[in-house]
């Protein structure tokens, strides 16, 4: 195998291994959960982050003490960093 194949194949995993935390950070998180909950994104703290596939899922706690568990889809590198709005639901 060339040089070049070897390269090449070692940027694609590195692009393609686990950057969904590199493209959501907390901030992000925080800001995308906040627009659908009408609060501002500094009355969110995100935990609990996990990423399966394109989905990362997390737990959102409003500083009022409502906590949500929140599903978004996108940000890693398969989905050049976009997502869609997350699904959040109040956890009783």
């Amino acid at each position: 195998m060339s040089h070049t194949r070897i390269f090449i194949i070692s940027i694609a995993i590195a692009l393609f291994s686990g950057c969904a935390s590199t493209f959501l950070p907390p901030e992000r998180l925080a800001s995308e959960t906040a627009g659908v909950i009408g609060v501002p994104p500094s009355q969110i703290t995100i935990s609990d982050v996990r990423t399966e596939g394109t989905n990362t899922y997390y737990i959102a706690r409003k500083k009022a003490g409502k906590k949500y568990a929140c599903v978004i889809n996108g940000g890693n590198a398969l989905t050049l960093g976009l997502v869609n709005p997350p699904k959040v639901t109040e956890i009783k």
